[in-house]
């Protein structure tokens, strides 16, 4: 026995809604809605590993000292032979 049914548009419309991927939203979005959720328990003295990314050097800043780095410090580096020596002492 075979039964037919039928259904109106509007009703397949409105079953496929929930067959549906959901629209994501831009990452940087989820990015600023996780950074004010963490500006707000630090402010009501959360934990400090949840606080932890309002310490976090900025990429830009970070870039910079690294641009910068050759510049303000002066170390001598080692020669290849004082390398060379200082491998083989390790390693004996």
């Amino acid at each position: 026995m075979t039964q037919v049914v039928t259904v109106s548009a509007h009703t397949a419309a409105y079953a496929s809604e929930a067959v549906k991927k959901p629209i994501r939203s831009p990452r940087k979005t989820d990015v600023q809605d996780n950074m004010r959720a963490v500006v707000n328990n630090a402010a009501e003295g959360e934990d400090v590993w949840k606080t932890a990314p309002l310490n976090m050097v900025q990429s830009s800043k970070l870039s910079l000292d690294f641009l910068s780095a050759n510049q303000s410090r002066h170390e001598q580096q080692a020669t290849l032979k004082q390398t060379i020596d200082a491998y083989k002492n390790s390693t004996t």
